[in-house]
């Protein structure tokens, strides 16, 4: 029996996992083996899409489920099966890609088919960069609808836009800051949360036995949900204030290895 007292461990990437430069510290790394060995799941929980959380996943020698695209996606690494995927609704899609273009900012399609920049910008190449990804330009498909749509723009701007969108399409979206320049439109009720909820469900585990940790306002509704919230303690407002618990103070790099630390008999 695991001297742990989680079933499950889901845990956001970026500013959570991931250091500032987008890898894994050995603290970490050991931290979630030590879990692994011990037999507890470990889910990675992401605004990225399934493709660009499977290195980390594959580096971490994990297996399972991961929740991706904030919940819309939750995808079997090993097999790909598909046990959750939610579309915007399409006509909304082009809502936004609309209001997008009419305001002049950075969009992000994020779909089935790929992930792709409305048009290339300095911002798309930036988003390229922190996923350590290639965002290509491309032309909008005909017909279909992403999982999201991501604006990005200067932090002061996105704040502004947060306020705006979240009251004009609040009722139709899930609309969310991931990051100081980043706003993202999911489909309603979708959330990380909504996506590890399938996980539990699959695999009979209750809620009560999940522990998640998270820094972002995406990971709100993970932390308020699972059984124990850990927020990290450089988490933004909303993460610390849904959380059960804040990580003790430290590097960022090693956050994750200093939460989990709180759990283990004896440490």
């Amino acid at each position: 029996m695991s001297e742990f007292p989680y079933a499950l461990v889901a845990i956001d990437l970026d500013g959570t996992l991931l250091s500032p430069n987008k890898s894994i510290s050995r603290e970490n790394s050991q931290a979630i083996q030590r879990l692994t060995e011990a037999g507890v799941l470990v889910v990675l929980a992401s605004g990225r899409p399934h493709h660009n959380i499977l290195p980390y996943h594959d580096e971490l020698r994990l297996c399972g489920p991961i929740v991706s695209g904030n919940g819309a996606v939750v995808r079997v690494a090993e097999s790909g099966e598909t046990w959750k995927e939610e579309l915007l609704d399409a006509p909304f899609a082009r809502e936004v890609l609309a209001e997008g273009e009419r305001i002049g900012i950075t969009q992000i399609w994020d779909g089935p088919g790929g992930v792709f920049a409305v048009a290339k910008t300095a911002w798309s190449a930036v988003l390229g960069e922190r996923t350590r990804s290639s965002v290509e330009s491309r032309e909008i498909p005909a017909s279909g609808s992403p999982y999201k749509i991501l604006w990005i723009d200067h932090a002061e701007t996105i704040e502004t836009h947060e306020v705006t969108y979240k009251s004009l399409w609040g009722e139709r979206s899930y609309v969310v800051a991931t990051d100081p320049e980043y706003l993202e439109f999911c489909p309603p009720g979708t959330h990380k949360a909504a996506g590890l909820q399938v996980v539990c469900k699959r695999l009979q585990i209750p809620q009560e036995s999940v522990l998640a940790l998270g820094d972002g306002d995406n990971d709100a509704e993970l932390l308020a949900w699972a059984g124990c919230g850990i927020a990290m303690a450089h988490a933004r407002p909303k993460a610390l204030a849904a959380a059960d618990i804040v990580a003790p103070h430290g590097p960022e790099e090693s956050a994750v290895a200093r939460a989990l630390k709180l759990f283990w008999a004896g440490s």
